[in-house]
Formats: C-alpha cells, structure tokens, sequence
C-alpha cells in the first residue's frame, strides 16, 4: 500500500510547466518516530536549519519539482539512502501528493513527528532553494538581515504563539556563533508543547487536586434545630 504526505497551498502555479502541476513551492517533511534518534543536520544543505536534537528524522521527504524529488531514510548517523519519490498536484489545484511505498516507513504512527517547512524554488539553489537577502530581486526573496546564515525557509508548520511559534524557530539562528536556526516538530498529541502551556496545565492540575483534597477531607457537621409544632 501507500501512504499520502499531502500539503495544501493557498495559492499553486506552474509557469515552466514542471511534470508535476508545481515548481515555485520547494517542500521538505521529516519525521521523527522515536525521540533521542535520527539526525539533527539536512541530507543537503541549502535550507539553512537544523533539528532539534530530542525529535532528529529518520524518513524525510524531499518535495521538489522537475524530477528531483526524493525518499530519504536514514541507514546510521552517517548515511542517508535516497529513492525517487512520486509527486503530482492533485485536482483541486492546491494540494500537493506525495506517495510513499508502505514498505519503506511502516504504518504511522500516533507517536510521531513530523517536520514541514517550505521554501522558493530556484534551479539552480543549493538544494533548489532561493536566496535571501535584504533587497529582492529576480531570484532572491528579500527582506532577511542578510547574514548568510538566515534560514531560506519561508514558511514551516508551527504553533501559531510560544516559543515554537513560526518566528521564534526561524529566528533562533546565532548571529555571533554561526549557529543555524533550530526547529521543533509537530505531532504526537501536542506533547511537544511549550513550557509556558506546560506551566498552565501543571497549575490547573494543582488547583484541582487541592479544592478536592479540601472537599473530601473537609469536617462533616450535623446541625440540629427544632420545630414547633402547631397547638
């Protein structure tokens, strides 16, 4: 059997008439199936971010147009295998497919993550992604600080506030170090939350358990009052 990645887009079109029905989205999924494994760096570099070592991929899906899509499983710390990965645009012009032979990644799971993150496509970009910088021009997305160590990824699926939001994760890149921006994953019932969320729910437990401990151990009163009867 198969297993469908798909990603909807507001807006998709294909002016060089890629094979596919896409060729500006430049899409990447990765997904972790077991924390504290998998790898924390990108099979190729152009993307200019890094994984976060708890959530490292194993399966990643390389989403590109023109015929440079690829299946990547990680083999050790040290090898990647690449496979073709079939893509097409489906008929509502706004997602994007991609199919996985069952037999290559097993049956997903609840457990695991995923990584998605998306950049503008540019044939001949490391990685096929286009460059950032301050100013835009034909083949340069504009608007970065113009260090070469920004992330080329423009869009990633995130929690839309916290310290996982979108921006936050695009802006964790070291600008005295030359560390790359670290993401975060999605999935697994939200057990990757933030902190603050994690703070709220630990607070919430508490002020419950302590109004039922007080209910249950509270002093049982009986109150006796008199009636008097009609003459």
């Amino acid at each position: 059997g198969w297993v469908y990645f798909d990603t909807r887009f507001a807006k998709v079109t294909n002016p060089w008439v890629a094979p596919e029905g896409f060729i500006h989205q430049n899409l990447r999924i990765f997904i972790n199936k077991q924390p504290n494994r998998g790898l924390t760096v990108l099979a190729y570099a152009g993307a200019n971010v890094k994984f976060n070592p708890q959530y490292g991929w194993e399966v990643g899906l390389r989403i590109v147009g023109w015929g440079n899509s690829q299946l990547l499983t990680m083999i050790d710390q040290n090898t990647v295998k690449a496979r073709p990965l079939r893509v097409e645009l489906l008929a509502d012009h706004q997602t994007i497919r991609a199919y996985v032979p069952e037999k290559l990644i097993g049956v997903p799971l609840k457990s695991w993550r995923y990584y998605v993150l998306v950049g503008s496509y540019d044939g001949f970009g490391e990685d096929f992604f286009r460059k950032v910088a301050p100013k835009s021009s034909e083949w340069v997305v504009g608007g970065s600080s113009g260090l070469a160590i920004e992330p080329r990824v423009l869009d990633i699926l995130a929690p839309e506030n916290g310290s996982h939001s979108q921006t936050r994760q695009l802006d964790s890149f070291d600008r005295k170090s030359g560390a790359l921006a670290e993401l975060y994953p999605v999935g697994a019932y939200g057990l990757n939350m933030d902190p603050i969320t994690w703070l709220i729910i630990f607070i919430i437990i508490v002020c419950i358990s302590g109004i039922i401990y007080l209910l249950v151990k509270r002093p049982k009163y009986i109150s006796w009052f008199w009636v008097r009867r009609a003459e």
